[in-house]
């Protein structure tokens, strides 16, 4: 599908046949990205969560791309884990306490705002932040992750089932950093190794 994309851009004249390789990239990002966020959102329909699915996108979106974290080696499985990320965080919602709503989904902002604050942004090799992105980027996941949480917050005291479903959301993201760090941290062990 990208090659037919990069193609059609290629015969029109807009690309030239050295631009190829990146544009055949931004094609497959490109895919990739509206291949997840449908899937979410059929989900989201399939199972009676659509809302839930939007509020999961915006937060999850907004906060990530300036977060960083777990990076998969193929879309497909880049794909996968944010359906699975997304599955998660449906069941977490529908399965915790109410009686202890509140107070789970404060810890969880607590443990997402510590791990956001202190390891954002998380570099990826195939994508270096240069100059003052990474100063750049880690004041705006922490500024992004407040607002989410300050929205939760408010929610839950406006009556509004969603408040738990963001903390979870945002937990998500606080697990997905922690993942790419334990998995950083093997493979510069593994390479000291060698």
């Amino acid at each position: 599908m990208s090659d037919i994309i990069t193609d059609f851009f290629i015969k029109n004249g807009s690309v030239t046949e050295d631009e190829r390789p990146i544009y055949k990239y931004g094609a497959e990002v490109l895919i990739s990205t509206i291949t997840g966020i449908v899937s979410i959102l059929l989900l989201g329909v399939i199972f009676g969560y659509f809302l839930d699915s939007v509020i999961f996108l915006l937060g999850f979106i907004t906060i990530r791309i300036f977060t960083g974290g777990y990076h998969a080696t193929t879309y497909i499985k880049c794909n996968l884990t944010f359906i699975l990320c997304f599955t998660a965080v449906i069941l977490l919602n529908r399965f915790l306490p109410e009686r202890f709503e509140f107070s789970i989904s404060v810890i969880l902002l607590i443990i997402a705002l510590t791990v956001i604050i202190i390891w954002s942004p998380i570099e990826n090799k195939h994508k270096p932040l240069y100059g003052n992105e990474k100063t750049r980027y880690k004041k705006i996941s922490i500024i992004m992750s407040f607002i989410w949480s300050g929205i939760s917050v408010g929610l839950y005291f406006a009556g509004m089932n969603i408040s738990k479903f963001i903390s979870i959301t945002l937990f998500s993201i606080a697990v997905l950093m922690a993942v790419e760090k334990i998995k950083q941290k093997f493979q510069k062990h593994s390479e000291e190794a060698n």
